[in-house]
């Protein structure tokens, strides 16, 4: 079985736009930073009021956070072979259970992107992040997970099925 597979015009856009989404944060944080109080918001709960406070100088923790963790996330893409999937891979399917597994991958990096960026610009803005904030994000982020999980199993049981 192949270990490498190109990307997808689909997953190319996805990483673009993480990427963009990381350095546009950058961008807007070192912008906005002779404006932004010496007092910040480390931490919020979970209706996104902040609880805890710190220097501002902080605020860079979170937006390298976000991109150590799509950085990981891409280069865990990278690697098929260490993927563990909830279907076995066989030659029939390999090429389009990766691709629905990447497709998963992508689609988490940006949301991870968009979820640090988001926290970030509030924390700099000194507002809350809104009860709405972790219903969202955790909604996007597993149903993303489980839709994707979901379409791997179906199309290796049709795979499988059709094969008979």
């Amino acid at each position: 079985m192949k270990n490498r597979i190109p990307f997808t015009k689909l997953q190319k856009i996805l990483v673009l736009l993480g990427t963009v989404v990381l350095a546009y944060t950058f961008l807007q944080l070192t912008m906005l930073w002779p404006d932004i109080p010496t007092k910040i918001a480390t931490h919020f709960n979970a209706a996104g009021e902040a609880d805890s406070f710190g220097s501002k100088g902080s605020l860079w923790f979170t937006p390298i956070i976000g991109t150590i963790l799509c950085v990981g996330v891409f280069i865990v893409s990278l690697f098929p072979s260490i993927w563990n999937m909830p279907v076995e891979i066989t030659p029939q399917n390999q090429d389009i259970l990766y691709k629905k597994t990447r497709n998963m991958l992508c689609g988490m990096n940006l949301i991870l992107a968009i979820n640090f960026s988001y926290l970030t610009l509030q924390q700099a803005k000194g507002k809350s992040l809104g009860s709405w904030f972790l219903p969202i994000m955790l909604l996007l982020l597993f149903g993303t997970i489980a839709y994707e999980i979901v379409s791997i199993i179906y199309i290796s049981r049709k795979i499988k099925h059709d094969k008979k």
